[in-house]
């Protein structure tokens, strides 16, 4: 693998984009830091631990996505980790042949392309913040007390998150660079970070296969006799 890798985060004003963002400086790779106009400036401090910083907002259509992929990424090109969402996406994998969703890592160098779908536990940042999200409005007044409590939850969670973002955003550089934990592994399709995502996932896997056990006759009726 290429000894300096190239990123593209979307999302880095702010948790777990901003560590991904630190923890790829810190090993020496290359960063392009992205932000929408009115937080561009928040990326000051990313700029000066050197890296670049992309003006980007992952809702512009996509005419103008593609004019900023073109110009950013013909400088940049090379091997290419990105944690892109949505039309974004659609554009630089033109020039880097990388595709992505939320929550989607790919990585690409000349010849191969590899992508993992990483999920998310609940991580300690300020995600959960009454300041980060919009007031909240009760549009039907019949679903107000069932929107209240899960409100009043999630509050009662907030700095409470079991996952430590440090913790999270090193073992995702370490699966991209096969380094620490993950040196010597197999590049996983997915991954689930966090004790509370690893034990969701594995009981709803469980879930499944209980299902399909339970209409597996059904299942096998539609297959012709012969």
């Amino acid at each position: 693998m290429s000894s300096q890798l190239v990123w593209l985060i979307t999302g880095t004003t702010s948790g777990l984009g901003r560590d991904l963002a630190l923890e790829a400086l810190k090993r020496g790779d290359k960063v392009i830091a992205t932000g929408r106009a009115r937080s561009v400036a928040k990326l000051a401090d990313l700029k000066e631990k050197g890296a670049d910083v992309l003006e980007l907002d992952v809702t512009a259509p996509l005419e103008d996505l593609h004019e900023i992929a073109k110009k950013d990424l013909s400088e940049d090109g090379g091997a290419l980790n990105g944690i892109c969402v949505n039309n974004v996406t659609r554009m630089f994998m033109i020039y880097m042949q990388v595709g992505a969703l939320c929550g989607t890592l790919c990585h690409y160098q000349v010849g191969t392309s590899r992508s993992i779908c990483i999920d998310f536990g609940y991580f300690r940042t300020a995600f959960l913040a009454a300041d980060q999200r919009a007031p909240q409005v009760a549009r039907i007044p019949d679903y107000q007390e069932t929107s209240q409590r899960a409100e009043a939850a999630l509050q009662a969670y907030n700095g409470k998150q079991p996952g430590d973002p440090l913790k999270g955003v090193a073992v995702i550089a370490d699966v991209v660079k096969g380094e620490g934990g993950a040196a010597g592994k197999p590049f996983p399709r997915s991954l689930a970070l966090g004790t509370d995502c690893y034990t969701g996932a594995k009981q709803s896997s469980l879930d499944a296969i209980e299902r399909l056990e339970a209409w597996k006759e059904v299942s096998f009726s539609t297959d012709y006799e012969d």
